[in-house]
């Protein structure tokens, strides 16, 4: 018989959970988290659905649970998911609050959540998933991941003995995780395109982790993301199951041989990171038994969140915003990277990566911005870089450094105040392609800024 202790904690949680949805709150987190301090082990209890899906790493896992959830709803499915909210334990547990009944018993036919790697302790003893997708391990901001050894040896005690894991080839370090779990890989070939030369200022992986020899990089797409071999102990990069041959941009196509079969799907994104968060859904898709044409019918663009990567036109201006998590030099490498990358012949950059004061606990450390790498905005084509937030000048000196004119910067402290130069770009210098990097609690005066240029951009273009 469940303990009397859940009981309560679960009525609890509900009562919480409706209270916060009648006065209008997310209700994400909070309920959860009263009912695990009621609790503890109050995730165990919980009647589980059929199948339980499960996505960790260290970047695109919020883009990957949604491209499933949107899937899965699409061919009709109900699921218990946390795509909303929170995916530390509380914000799981919450999940599973709304959806199961005053008895614990769930609603829904399965579980798609998103699990944070260093939560994956709260999580797992009292859940087994059937299937694990982890997408890479990177270090992560100082205060939290900030040592890939650290999380990948959490997730290594963790994850269940039974689970399924889907990872990445081209990643040495989430590749081996649970070692002795049944798995598949996924990866993307060298393109044509590709000069396999590392330019990213961090490598977290250059040591073999078996015999201690410097490891040799056959190629290298970014980071310590590529394929590496032992010179001593013959120590490799794993071979992929569900390999991407094949990238035609011009096209939209994406090729993928599944175990030797080729396969061509729509590119959901010109982004290598999200290239990678494409496969892995057609991995996991295809072992379930879904056909290629359900996946290339219902895994569709729509399912990149609007938080994570958008684009608005503006008459002759494309205007892009795109999630690139403050104190996180991966993911604002990721993001600098695209830019370099994007083809446009005028460009102009919006940094509102400064979260110093969107968290109690902020920290004023900078050193993650000597990590980044600003030496993508070095290019011709960036003709303006707009900087804001407390930390500003910090930028523009890491800008400097990184070779960026000073003539090309521009410092605010308010973010509304970067309407300005960069409308002046579009009009003086010839800017077509615009870019506004935002930290995760962002989102919304990314958007703000976005309307106001497009308004101003479209309101001068009515009037010429």
């Amino acid at each position: 018989m469940k303990k009397l202790r859940f009981y309560f904690a679960l009525f609890a949680g509900k009562l919480i959970y409706f209270t916060e949805k009648a006065l209008h709150k997310n209700a994400t987190f909070f309920p959860g988290s009263m009912a695990v301090k009621l609790c503890p082990d109050i995730l165990k209890y919980f009647d589980k659905p059929k199948q339980i899906i499960c996505i960790t790493g260290t970047n695109g896992k919020t883009t990957v649970t949604n491209m499933l959830i949107s899937f899965y709803e699409k061919k009709g499915y109900s699921i218990v998911h946390n795509s909303y909210g929170s995916n530390v334990a509380g914000g799981i547990v919450t999940s599973f609050l709304k959806d199961s009944t005053f008895m614990g018993k769930c609603k829904k036919d399965i579980a798609i959540l998103e699990v944070d790697e260093k939560s994956s302790r709260l999580v797992f003893p009292y859940m087994e998933p059937d299937w694990l997708i982890c997408t890479n391990l990177f270090r992560d901001s100082i205060k939290r991941n900030a040592h890939t050894e650290y999380i990948a040896g959490i997730l290594d005690k963790y994850i269940p003995r039974k689970t399924k894991l889907v990872v990445n080839a081209d990643d040495l370090i989430s590749s081996r995780l649970a070692e002795s779990n049944e798995r598949l890989y996924f990866g993307i070939e060298k393109q044509e395109n590709e000069s396999g030369k590392n330019d990213s200022l961090i490598r977290d992986i250059s040591i073999c982790p078996e015999c201690d020899t410097k490891l040799e990089y056959d190629f290298v797409r970014y980071h310590h993301i590529g394929q590496a071999h032992c010179p001593k102990c013959g120590f490799a990069s794993a071979k992929s199951d569900y390999t991407v041959t094949e990238i035609k941009y011009d096209e939209n196509v994406v090729a993928i041989s599944e175990k030797g079969r080729i396969e061509r799907y729509e590119l959901l994104s010109g982004n290598i990171v999200n290239i990678y968060n494409q496969v892995a859904c057609v991995a996991l898709l295809k072992e379930l038994g879904f056909s290629s044409d359900d996946i290339k019918m219902y895994l569709t663009k729509d399912s990149i969140v609007a938080s994570r990567f958008s684009v608005v036109e503006a008459g002759r201006v494309k205007i892009m915003t795109q999630l690139s998590k403050g104190k996180n030099s991966i993911a604002c490498s990721r993001a600098l990277d695209f830019i370099h990358h994007f083809n446009s012949e005028a460009k102009a950059v919006f940094l509102m990566v400064d979260d110093l004061y969107e968290e109690k606990e902020g920290s004023e450390n900078t050193c993650w911005l000597y990590d980044a790498d600003f030496e993508y905005l070095a290019q011709d084509e960036v003709k303006r870089v707009v900087v804001a937030g407390a930390r500003h000048l910090d930028h523009k000196l890491r800008l400097l450094m990184a070779g960026v004119p000073e003539d090309r910067i521009v410092c605010v402290l308010e973010e509304k105040d970067a309407v300005n130069p960069l409308v002046e770009a579009a009009k003086e210098l010839g800017v077509d392609s615009m870019f506004i990097l935002h930290e995760v609690f962002g989102y919304q005066r990314a958007n703000q800024v976005r309307e106001c240029v497009k308004e101003r951009l479209v309101s001068n273009n009515a009037s010429n």
